[in-house]
Order: C-alpha cells, then structure tokens, then sequence
C-alpha cells in the first residue's frame, strides 16, 4: 500500500469514528468505567497471613526480628517456630 492509501483510509476510519457516537462511548467512556469499577472493587489489602518462623541465626538481632513478625497481629498470624532444616 502506498502512503496515500493509508492516509485516505486513515482520514475515513476518523471520519466514521466522529460520526459513531456508540463508537466514541466505548473508546472513552469504557476504560474509565472499567477503571472505577475495579479500582474501587479490588483490594489488595493482606491480612491474616499465616507464618513460621526458622531462626537460624539465633543472635539476638535475628532473635528481635522475630518477636516483631509475632507482635504484628494484624498482618501475620504466628504459628511458631520451625526446626532448623
């Protein structure tokens, strides 16, 4: 196709797609409703998730580290500890 074939049909989908009013709904209106339908229905909220711990380390850094993945109730729910592998 040469380039003024393209541009003639270019100029013509444009032409029919300002004339569709249907077409310009779906092209525009659409993706925006799609957008805030599952922006507001999706959550990507974790909570609850169940976790055991295995302290390899056993300094008192990694020790610490631990007791704050227990402490936080709202994220994590602690099953305990796991035997070193």
């Amino acid at each position: 196709m040469r380039f003024r074939q393209i541009k003639s049909i270019y100029i013509r989908e444009w032409k029919e797609f300002y004339r569709d009013k249907i077409s310009r709904v779906v092209v525009f209106a659409m993706p925006t409703i799609i957008m805030l339908i599952f922006g507001y229905g999706l959550a990507l909220d974790i909570e609850n998730v169940p976790m055991a711990i295995v302290n390899q380390d056993k300094t008192p850094a990694s020790r610490e580290l631990c007791y704050k993945f227990m402490e936080n109730r709202q994220y994590f729910d602690f099953k305990g500890f796991l035997p070193n592998a």
